[in-house]
């Protein structure tokens, strides 16, 4: 399996024409190499991170510019985290343009439609960036985007709620 980082290339080798790139934030590692991949490539990319409402430390941090702790109650688990990461939150300061938030019911419709549309099973984590991509679909209308789908683990009780 290629690094992380070495996806992000692809996708931008393959797909040059990206203007955004949602990308889901736990402690922010991911989300600090997809910056660093696409800004390398072009500044004008526009990375956006995402992460549970329900569980937004990262988010809190990288708004207030200080390490900030929340509360945890997401089931999204590969965003679900108390505190972010400080090395990856200093180049998120520098380099990721958004955020947004997202609803346990938004991550929960994300993964149905990755389902019914693309047949491809995502985790509630992997489908936030869909989630965060229909949250602001004016901003993202006519533009070309990518959405890193991190994960396919979910649970059958998990998918059982997404499905019903």
């Amino acid at each position: 399996m290629p690094a992380d980082w070495m996806v992000k290339l692809k996708i931008l080798e393959q797909q040059p024409e990206v203007e955004m790139i949602f990308v889901p934030i736990g402690g922010g590692s991911g989300a600090a190499g997809t910056c660093l991949v696409a800004k390398t490539i072009n500044t004008a990319i526009q990375v956006i991170g995402v992460q549970a409402v329900s569980a937004p430390a990262a988010y809190l941090t990288w708004k207030n510019r200080q390490y900030t702790t929340a509360q945890m109650e997401t089931e999204a688990e590969g965003i679900a985290t108390r505190a972010p990461f400080m090395l990856p939150q200093r180049i998120l300061w520098q380099h990721l343009d958004d955020f947004v938030l997202v609803e346990e019911e938004a991550m929960r419709q994300a993964v149905r439609l990755y389902l019914e549309k693309a047949k491809t099973l995502a985790e509630l984590s992997g489908a936030a960036p869909l989630a965060a991509a229909l949250k602001v679909k004016e901003r993202v209308r006519d533009k070309t985007i990518a959405l890193i789908l991190s994960g396919g683990n979910i649970s059958l009780e998990k998918l059982q709620k997404c499905l019903y």
